[in-house]
């Protein structure tokens, strides 16, 4: 596909370990790979940064934000870094609306909108958060287009009245080298979790959205029926959310059964160790990263049915904050059969490929002509 001028620039707010920002960071690479001249600016630099790959096409530059209310130094910084590149791709809420004031002083330079969740719920966050969202639907014809990784996140953002005649669905793409059907146990020894016992596991953030309230509940009813079972929450994020989530399974009395343990850049070694991985969300799920990784790793998976992971799991999926039908959905999840495992895994590194992911962006770019 031919190009002029071909350079873009990636906008987050962090590099931490997050499904957007791992989906970033591959698209950025296979976008470079392409002859792309591409740019990673992120707004700070966190000590969990995921791992960056080398390419003599890809850059990455912190803007080393300082806090939350810095302002002029930082947009000038940053202005500076966008300054000149032909397309500038922004990733969730607050850099979608800083790309949005740039069409004032570089009308010129296309923007492209990230999207990556579905029905979220903004009164569970502070006001700042729900004044950003605000702003993103009234900016939304600004962008030049707008691609979000599910149907059902097309269909709420239209829902709530975003304005722009080009909104792309483009599923998130898999690294099938590095999360592929193996057998790999190792990391339960390092967690001391016994042969004889069957580990579960939520991965995701510590935020009201990944549902771990229900997922505790449930736990308190698999362990009625099955007392080998283990328990495992994976994730970083709110300490005042972690401690009411280690409240309330205190509460339940299944402490001794339950782990938390927080995110880590070796995300591949967890899926092979779990014996079922649970996507509870409440809502705000799109296209989830942890379903499909886990899948491809060959890992049983339930979900409720939050954004697209009915698409995922062939509509294998259980309504939302219900403890007792995931607790159900657990107990049938821990019996799939081997085979339907191994034909599971082949299925997602095909239909949710990095190539599909790579080639079908550089498709919506060439139809919105953000090259030409």
């Amino acid at each position: 596909m031919p190009l002029a001028n071909p350079s873009l620039a990636f906008l987050c707010r962090s590099l931490d370990y997050g499904g957007a920002e791992r989906q970033l960071i591959l698209l950025a690479e296979g976008l470079a790979r392409h002859g792309i001249a591409v740019k990673i600016i992120s707004f700070y630099r966190s000590k969990n940064s995921l791992l960056l790959p080398q390419h003599p096409n890809l850059t990455v530059v912190y803007l080393d934000k300082k806090g939350r209310w810095q302002g002029i130094s930082f947009l000038w910084r940053l202005w500076l870094q966008i300054k000149g590149y032909s397309v500038v791709h922004s990733y969730l809420t607050y850099p979608n609306v800083l790309t949005a004031f740039l069409k004032i002083v570089s009308p010129r330079t296309k923007i492209i909108w990230g999207i990556r969740a579905s029905n979220m719920d903004w009164h569970q966050y502070d006001w700042l958060a729900r004044v950003l969202a605000w702003f993103e639907k009234i900016l939304s014809p600004l962008a030049n287009g707008i691609i979000i990784n599910s149907w059902a996140g097309q269909s709420f953002l239209q829902s709530l009245g975003y304005r722009n005649r080009h909104i792309a669905v483009i599923p998130n793409g898999v690294d099938v080298k590095r999360f592929y059907l193996r057998n790999d146990r190792s990391l339960r020894q390092e967690w001391h979790v016994a042969d004889n016992e069957i580990l579960i596991g939520l991965v995701g953030r510590l935020d009201p959205m990944k549902g771990h309230a229900t997922f505790l509940k449930a736990a308190q009813l698999v362990l009625q029926r099955l007392p080998q079972a283990r328990f495992v929450c994976v994730g970083n994020g709110s300490e005042i959310y972690q401690q009411q989530m280690q409240t309330l399974a205190t509460k339940l009395k299944i402490e001794p059964f339950l782990q938390w343990r927080p995110a880590f850049s070796e995300i591949e070694r967890l899926y092979p160790s779990l014996d079922l991985l649970c996507q509870c969300s409440h809502y705000g799920e799109g296209c989830s990263n942890v379903l499909l990784e886990a899948l491809a790793c060959g890992t049983p998976c339930i979900a409720t049915d939050v954004g697209d992971s009915k698409i995922i799991l062939d509509g294998s999926v259980v309504s939302p904050q219900d403890p007792a039908a995931l607790a159900e959905a657990m107990l049938i999840g821990l019996q799939t059969p081997t085979k339907m495992r191994e034909t599971t895994a082949a299925a997602i590194a095909e239909k949710f490929s990095l190539d599909a992911l790579v080639t079908k962006t550089l498709a919506t770019f060439k139809e919105w002509q953000v090259y030409k």
